[in-house]
């Protein structure tokens, strides 16, 4: 999952010293006393010392206004930054919080087409299937396909998907995809394209579809589904074809499920 973003400290300013600005005030007011005196008792003038001692204290008393008022500001902007801090963090939490239906789904691999027969499988009243003997190792092979090269069987895992996904669906109307994610290749997803222009007429895809890049594909969903109407999110994100590794080969795959605000199925 992806971490909440975590911002910076504001650094906010020292409080102002009393002592060091008492200090520094006297010091002020003795010298320019001192230099006031000298001056009014070589000029004749009594009243300059007067002069001089007030100016050092209204100096110094605007100087500790002005200090005062910038540590003020500088604690007013830190809550300020602290109150968006939290807002950013709560608007982040609402949005990877929100329930997202799942509508329809859709998994072909070498268990079978339909729910009930990965059900089977997995509860053991059927055998799972055996990995085969082949030149780049054991695979997993799925009995309905019938092609060998790892390009044709991508291309026909697509296909079958949407011609499984037509004959399984419940509903009849069709809302157009607000977004398609795919992981696969070009060609793997032009077939899926063009089997779907021709069951589904009035189903429109897009000629590049969006890569599915994991967790990060999640957020976007959520992102788009929180601020659309309730348009259904078309997800393609699993097209796998067999590619030997350390003797074993990937099982072919195929996903297709379908997302939207509303739906009996809640993820979060």
């Amino acid at each position: 999952m992806r971490p909440v973003p975590e911002y910076p400290p504001y650094g906010d300013a020292r409080p102002p010293g009393t002592a060091r600005w008492l200090s520094a005030s006297a010091l002020l007011v003795l010298l320019s006393g001192g230099v006031s005196a000298l001056l009014a008792s070589s000029e004749g003038k009594s009243a300059l010392a007067a002069t001089g001692i007030l100016l050092a204290l209204v100096l110094a008393g605007t100087g500790w206004l002005i200090r005062l008022l910038y540590y003020r500001m500088s604690v007013h902007n830190a809550r300020f930054y602290d109150q968006l801090v939290a807002y950013e963090q709560q608007q982040w939490w609402a949005e990877h919080r929100q329930p997202i239906g799942l509508q329809e789904g859709l998994l072909l691999g070498p268990m079978g087409k339909t729910t009930t027969d990965w059900l089977r499988v997995l509860s053991r009243h059927q055998r799972p299937p055996e990995e085969e003997n082949e030149g780049g190792g054991r695979a997993l092979r799925a009995p309905y396909l019938s092609v060998s090269e790892a390009i044709a069987r991508e291309k026909r895992l697509a296909e079958l998907l949407v011609m499984e996904w037509q004959r399984q669906r419940s509903e009849r109307t069709l809302t157009p995809p607000l977004r398609c994610y795919w992981q696969g290749t070009e060609l793997a997803w032009q077939a899926f394209r063009a089997q779907m222009t021709l069951t589904v007429a009035q189903m429109t895809l897009p000629s590049r579809p969006d890569a599915w890049r994991g967790e990060a594909s999640l957020a976007e969903i959520a992102h788009a589904l929180a601020e659309a109407d309730p348009m259904t999110l078309c997800l393609s994100p699993d097209v796998r074809w067999l590619s030997p590794r350390r003797g074993r080969c990937n099982p072919p795959e195929s996903l297709r499920y379908c997302g939207s605000p509303d739906g009996t199925v809640r993820c979060t």
